[in-house]
C-alpha cells in the first residue's frame, strides 16, 4: 500500500502543473493507499499468498515511468529513466510472467516510439532499449536463473515444450497445457464458436 502511494505520489506530483496542485498530490496519494488497503479483495488475495496485487503495483510503477519518460523531462535525464523503467519491468515479470504482455513489451515499444525521430539515430534507440534490457534482467534475471537451476527451465512452469524441465514429461506438459488453454465459446445449440489466430489473420 505504502509504494502505491509512493507510486500516485510522484504521479501526481509529476502531472501537476501548479504549485497548489502540488500541494494535494500527498493527500491523493495516502486517499488512495487507504482505499486500497479497505479493498476486500486485497485482504483476501494477501491471505492466500498470491501476488496479483504486488504485480498491479509493479505495472502501475512501469506504467508512471513509461509516462514521465514520453512526457515529463529533458533529453539528459532519459539514460536514468529508461534504467528505472527496465527495473520495474522486471520486477514485474519476475513477480508473474503475464507482465511479459502487460509491462515489459509495452515499455520497450514506449523507448522505441519515443526515440524514433527524424532523422532516425539507430545507434541511439538501440542504446536505449540495450539499457533497458539489462535493467529487466538486473530484476527479473534471479528468478530466472533460480529455474534455470533448479528446474532446468527459466520460466519453469510455462515453455515445457521448448525448455523442458526436470518435473515435467511429455504427459505433464500436455495437462498443463489443456488446463491453462483458453476456454472454448459455444453458440446457443452447443457448437464452439472460438477461433484460432491463424484463422483470424486468414479472416482479414
Amino acid at each position: 500500500a505504502w509504494l502505491l502511494a509512493a507510486s500516485l505520489f510522484e504521479y501526481c506530483r509529476r502531472s501537476s502543473a501548479t504549485e497548489h496542485e502540488r500541494s494535494y498530490a500527498m493527500l491523493i496519494a495516502l486517499g488512495g493507499a487507504v482505499l486500497y488497503l479497505t479493498l476486500p479483495g486485497i485482504a483476501e488475495v494477501s491471505q492466500f499468498g498470491q501476488i496479483d496485487a504486488a504485480l498491479a503495483l509493479y505495472v502501475l510503477a512501469t506504467v508512471v515511468v513509461a509516462f514521465h519518460y514520453s512526457f515529463g523531462q529533458d533529453d539528459h535525464n532519459q539514460q536514468t529513466t529508461v534504467v528505472v523503467l527496465g527495473l520495474f519491468a522486471g520486477l514485474a515479470f519476475a513477480a508473474k510472467y503475464p507482465a511479459l504482455m502487460f509491462a515489459v513489451f509495452p515499455a520497450a515499444l514506449v523507448i522505441a516510439v519515443k526515440e524514433w525521430r527524424l532523422p532516425i539515430d539507430v545507434k541511439r534507440i538501440s542504446t536505449r532499449l540495450a539499457w533497458f534490457v539489462v535493467a529487466v534482467l538486473v530484476t527479473a534475471g534471479p528468478w530466472l536463473i533460480k529455474n534455470a537451476v533448479l528446474s532446468g527451465n527459466p520460466v519453469y512452469p510455462l515453455a515445457g515444450s521448448v525448455f523442458g524441465g526436470r518435473t515435467l514429461d511429455k504427459e505433464k506438459i500436455e495437462q498443463w497445457q489443456k488446463a491453462h488453454a483458453i476456454p472454448a465459446v459455444k453458440d446457443a445449440q452447443g457448437n464452439e464458436v472460438r477461433f484460432s489466430w491463424n484463422q483470424v489473420v486468414a479472416s482479414l
